[in-house]
């Protein structure tokens, strides 16, 4: 090892300066306390880690179940469109049975096949005061004929 030697003048020099300095740093620092026992400063940490785990495993498990629960949803709205897309086919059959079934030609092969037969010829049977006996060109209706007498009825008497 090599020492340094330095004339006595310059450490003179330099001492007044440091202890000055030290002096005003040491009056603008906050003073110092003691610092927490050990153990308790790994306790507060230790807690702190706990709590956190806790908190990110119950956040993952609350976002699994909200997942089982959306995905739950999927299905049951799967099953319903897929009940509906049945449902709208057998109301289309239906209705294709109703037509198919009420059609004229259909409602006589039924009434043949029950023994029903045709006629060798058509009557016609007119009841009096039908509509069957005014004349075909008649372009209205007497419906309001005695509207009047009646009007002054109904006013009379609420």
């Amino acid at each position: 090892m090599t020492a340094t030697v330095v004339p006595s003048d310059a450490v003179a020099r330099v001492r007044p300066d440091v202890r000055g300095r030290a002096r005003d740093e040491a009056s603008a620092r906050p003073r110092l306390r003691v610092a927490d026992d050990l153990a308790v400063h790994r306790r507060r940490v230790r807690a702190l880690v706990v709590l956190g785990a806790v908190s990110a495993a119950l956040s993952l498990f609350l976002l699994v179940a909200f997942s089982v629960f959306v995905v739950n949803g999927q299905f049951t709205l799967e099953r319903l469109e897929r009940q509906r897309d049945e449902e709208q086919l057998r109301y289309e059959q239906l209705r294709l049975e109703v037509a198919t079934q009420s059609s004229p030609r259909t409602i006589v092969e039924r009434a043949l096949s029950m023994g029903m037969v045709e006629p060798t010829e058509v009557q016609f049977v007119e009841a009096p005061g039908s509509v069957l006996d005014r004349p075909a060109d008649d372009p209205t209706s007497d419906t309001l004929a005695g509207w009047d007498e009646v009007k002054d009825k109904l006013v009379a008497d609420p």
